[in-house]
Parts: C-alpha cells; structure tokens; sequence
C-alpha cells in the first residue's frame, strides 16, 4: 500500500524521494541539484527545446548513469546535451535507453548511485512503454 506525506518545501520532499519525474516546459531548473540524495532515479520527460531546462548540468557530473531515449537528439537540445556541452558530462557516458533495455549495453546500480534518464520523446518507445504497462495492468 502506498501513502503520502505532506512536505512544505522542493528541498523536502527530494530528500524523501527515490525517485523523480519531471514533466514541464521549465525555462531554468526546478531544483538545486545539492537538494538530490544519493540513491534518486530522475527521469527528465518536459525540456525538449534549447530554451528548456529542468535539471542543473551538474547533476549530471554526479549521475552514475545517463541514459537517453535518443543520444543524437537529446544532445541537440535535451537537458542531457546541455550538460555535455557545458562540459560537466562527456558523450561517452550517455547510454541509449533501447541498447541498456535490449541487453547491449549493461549498467551495474550500486545503492547511492543518482540515475537519470532523459527522454525526448520517441513515439515507437512511447507506444511500446504503454502498451507493455496496458498488459501488466490488464
């Protein structure tokens, strides 16, 4: 059974989470990157543009793991690029979501470890995600 806690602040309630989704077309980030506690999973769904921004590319010098749903797209205009080009991830750390899902590219989650997954939107991928979670929920 799940529940819920009432928090009174973004600090608060990233110090409690395991795992963060954002889905918003926010200009600058949402979120001091210091705020995230070792262990997050955070998945990025809202910043596709060049003028969008939810995560501090800092985080990304921190992620264990980066993982993209397109590497060639979300360098061009993803959070994800822009941490590569502010010089705080290099390329050769972003994995793609479909070779780590397909067994080609195997990651190791040690428990502190912040990992994060930055989607810009494939439609193949997205219908394959809900009609995979349609089964699973009958």
């Amino acid at each position: 059974m799940c529940g819920a806690d009432v928090v009174h602040s973004v600090g608060d309630l990233l110090g409690a989470s395991d795992v963060v989704i954002t889905a918003t077309p926010a200009a600058k980030p949402l979120f001091a990157a210091e705020a995230v506690r070792r262990g997050t999973h955070i998945v990025v769904l809202g910043a596709d543009w060049p003028e969008m921004q939810e995560l501090q590319v800092k985080l990304f010098a921190w992620a264990a793991h980066v993982l993209c749903d397109d590497i060639r797209q979300c360098a061009s205009f993803s959070d994800s690029g822009k941490a590569v080009n502010a010089g705080a991830l290099a390329q050769n750390r972003v994995a793609a979501l479909g070779k780590v899902l397909g067994g080609d590219v195997v990651i190791a989650r040690r428990a502190g470890d912040i990992m994060i997954a930055d989607l810009t939107g494939l439609a193949v991928q997205d219908i394959e995600i809900a009609t995979w979670f349609g089964a699973k929920l009958g």
